[in-house]
């Protein structure tokens, strides 16, 4: 069985006054009072300040499929998780996080534009529903879950078969925001985390760096 790294990338490319809700308001009710505040979904959360807005990526890998010396690839089912701060969103005088699965309300505030450079396909998961997520904490920190299944293309050098070391990366990268407005970096603590029992067909998983 030969080992496997997996490295992790992440880039950045040029290429939420307070309120006096009733207890008893819901989240809809809630994230419509906090959207009429002038808030534009275009900009990033520090626009205003000229600032690049820090979101903080995480991985969490479901399983693997295939690994291909053929079309040198492998395929992968994990859950991108992202935080930022968005002090447009705050809602301090409720305690209540909200959670957010509807894919129109996911839609109406600021989310990074990420992507992956070296994915060779990727897919959406939709079963049973959109399998989406975004939680606004009451200090405006917002985490976005989303599940993905993708295609990284990963060079092997086979020449030591079958006792060969393979590295293949996962790369993460800002799609339409420059380095000044928008910043990636991994999750201090654990970026990436492994399903209990994960295991890799033909090959060993020797460190995720």
């Amino acid at each position: 069985m030969s080992p496997l790294t997996l490295w992790t990338v992440a880039y950045g490319v040029v290429c939420f006054t307070t309120f006096g809700y009733g207890a008893k308001m819901d989240h809809l009710q809630i994230l419509d009072s906090l959207l009429k505040k002038d808030y534009d979904r275009r900009a990033t959360p520090t626009n205003h300040l000229n600032n690049a807005t820090t979101v903080y990526c995480e991985l969490y890998i479901r399983s693997f499929g295939s690994i291909s010396p053929v079309t040198m690839d492998y395929e992968v089912d994990l859950y991108l998780r992202q935080k930022w701060q968005d002090e447009r969103l705050k809602h301090a005088d409720i305690t209540e996080v909200l959670d957010l699965n509807d894919p129109n309300l996911v839609k109406a505030i600021w989310k990074p534009e990420v992507y992956f450079p070296n994915a060779k396909h990727a897919e959406f998961q939709f079963v049973t529903v959109p399998n989406v997520l975004i939680r606004i904490n009451p200090d405006g920190e917002i985490l976005y879950m989303l599940r993905l299944k993708l295609t990284f293309s990963c060079m092997m050098d086979l020449s030591k078969f079958p006792l060969d070391n393979q590295v293949c990366t996962m790369e993460v990268a800002s799609f339409s925001k420059t380095i000044e407005e928008l910043r990636l970096e991994w999750k201090t603590m654990n970026p990436v985390i492994m399903g209990k029992g994960l295991r890799m067909p033909q090959f060993e998983i020797k460190e995720i760096a």
